[in-house]
């Protein structure tokens, strides 16, 4: 089991409940977000849902692309996929938490992984939520949106945005 401090969120995401997470997640309304996501059909859904949320979001493919992003240009929130070419991401949160524009920003996990109990208390301790990839990842995503922000979020523009459209989208 999960600590209480962590949720679970299954794919597909529902974009209200992705906004709604975000908005909690975010200190004094600020509005960017970096997803860090490698499957392409995944992480175009995603950042489009936060663009039309009205956030200004940006992606990249890797850990590595993660940590020269922070160093440079600082974001209020990261969504963190765990299974990453190259250095994955765990060691990416870690690396994160290193650095001074990444000790303080809140990351959300985002992982189709089974993790192990040591992967969960490395998330728990160095996260600020888990959810993990999967058939209810909408529903989950808007429970985790309501606790960190609150509020509700707008409707999205397409209620289907973030609903995989093949067998590998939920990597």
């Amino acid at each position: 089991d999960l600590p209480e401090s962590i949720e679970v969120v299954r794919k597909p995401v529902d974009r209200e409940a992705l906004l709604r997470a975000v908005r909690r997640s975010l200190p004094g309304g600020a509005r960017r977000v970096l997803l860090v996501e490698d499957n392409p059909d995944t992480r175009v859904r995603l950042h489009r849902y936060l663009r039309d949320a009205g956030l200004a979001a940006w992606s990249v493919e890797s850990g590595e692309s993660a940590l020269a992003h922070i160093a440079h240009s600082p974001v209020d929130l990261i969504l963190l996929d765990l299974l990453l070419p190259g250095m994955d991401g765990l060691e990416t949160l870690r690396r994160l938490r290193l650095l001074p524009a990444g000790r303080t920003v809140p990351v959300v996990v985002l992982t189709a992984k089974d993790l192990s109990m040591t992967e969960k208390d490395v998330v728990s301790a160095a996260a600020n939520g888990l959810i993990m990839k999967g058939p209810d990842v909408e529903e989950e995503l808007t429970r985790l949106l309501d606790k960190y922000f609150g509020t509700g979020a707008p409707a999205p523009a397409s209620q289907n945005a973030l609903v995989p459209t093949s067998g590998n989208a939920a990597r």
